[in-house]
């Protein structure tokens, strides 16, 4: 077969997520899959977009950063595209594919992020992009989605029969390897200072980042561990926050590291806490897991599937809850290795080759 993906909406170093599905779903599809040829549409920004040696890229004239523009394209002009390339598959790796697609159609939905109330989304953005997904949904050949708490909730707010719902788990990236000297280069760049707890940053309230510094601030004076935010995490309201809790001598925000230094923090790190609100999969803990590190986890949305019992989970919205889980982690050595053991049995259940066979699993049924 030929098979198209459609990555029209990447931006390289925004997508969060969704890039990381998808260039590591790329990755493993390469490495398992020797008789289908694979040709990958890309926006402007795309362009720089490192693809497997065996897949061919086409750029695209548009820009993925205007939202409203790459819509209209994407539904008007790239069919017209696409019918010079006679793909047996399109794949649309992120929630929205083409309408009116000449081939047949498969389109990642990883969540229905923008019916929470948590994301930010303007009114406007929320209506939009729930029409397109809505559409797009119906549209399909095949819906794939990465965990059974998304596919109910397709099921239920689009009203999309579960015959025609793939779930493909998502897996790990691998820890890196090297000599102690290397970590010692990270912690002197980042200046980490150990023991600490360790947690994504994020500027969107999804992540629940303020509930989890009022947590952190009622045991700060009881345990070791310094909080250390991994990423973004430099809105005003997080600043003031920090500010405000006393906790400026037991925070530490690193901002924007490489994808080469994520496994090594994990790796260092006592626990790994994850407060988020809604998550479709929730990469970061397998990641966390994978690494060798405890974790304490949110018991909402697709969490406790994908966390398995290698996790201490809380309420995301009790700081009570969230507050006992930090003390019985960081207290407890103990505890934290069997968290930890648990943790790596769990994450065994989930790897990208896995995701691929699937994957190539709903091709064959979308082009039956």
């Amino acid at each position: 077969m030929h098979i198209g993906l459609n990555l029209l909406f990447i931006i390289p170093g925004e997508n969060g997520g969704t890039q990381v599905y998808s260039e590591s779903l790329m990755r493993a599809l390469a490495a398992l899959d020797t008789e289908n040829t694979y040709t990958v549409f890309v926006s402007e920004e795309g362009a720089a977009l490192l693809l497997p040696p065996s897949f061919n890229k086409v750029v695209c004239p548009v820009r993925a950063v205007r939202r409203e523009v790459r819509y209209a394209y994407e539904q008007v002009l790239f069919p017209r595209l696409l019918r010079g390339f006679k793909l047996d598959i399109l794949h649309s790796l992120g929630y929205v594919c083409p309408l009116f697609a000449p081939c047949r159609s498969v389109v990642t939905i990883h969540d229905l992020n923008y019916l929470t109330p948590w994301h930010g989304m303007s009114r406007a953005k929320r209506l939009s992009l729930g029409w397109f997904v809505q559409q797009s949904a119906r549209r399909a050949d095949v819906v794939v989605t990465v965990s059974e708490f998304s596919k109910a909730e397709i099921q239920q707010h689009l009203g999309i029969p579960a015959a025609k719902i793939a779930v493909t788990s998502e897996g790990p990236r691998e820890p890196a390897d090297g000599p102690e000297d290397a970590w010692m280069e990270i912690a002197s760049r980042y200046q980490i200072e150990a023991p600490y707890l360790m947690a994504f940053g994020s500027v969107t309230v999804n992540k629940n980042l303020v509930r989890l510094l009022r947590a952190f601030a009622r045991i700060h004076a009881e345990v070791p561990q310094t909080l250390l935010l991994v990423g973004r995490a430099d809105s005003a309201g997080l600043r003031e926050e920090i500010l405000a809790l006393g906790l400026e001598n037991r925070v530490q925000v690193t901002g924007y590291v490489p994808d080469s230094v994520v496994m090594p923090l994990l790796a260092h790190a006592d626990l790994f806490v994850f407060p988020s609100l809604y998550e479709g999969f929730g990469l970061p803990v397998l990641e966390a897991q994978r690494a060798g590190t405890a974790v304490a986890c949110s018991s909402a949305a697709s969490l406790p599937e994908v966390a398995g019992d290698g996790a201490e989970f809380f309420n995301p919205l009790s700081v009570d809850e969230m507050e006992q889980a930090l003390l019985h982690c960081l207290r407890d050595s103990a505890r934290r290795a069997a968290l930890t053991e648990r943790g790596r049995t769990n994450v065994a259940r989930f790897s990208w080759a896995r995701t691929a066979a699937a994957t190539l699993a709903s091709y064959r049924h979308a082009a039956k």
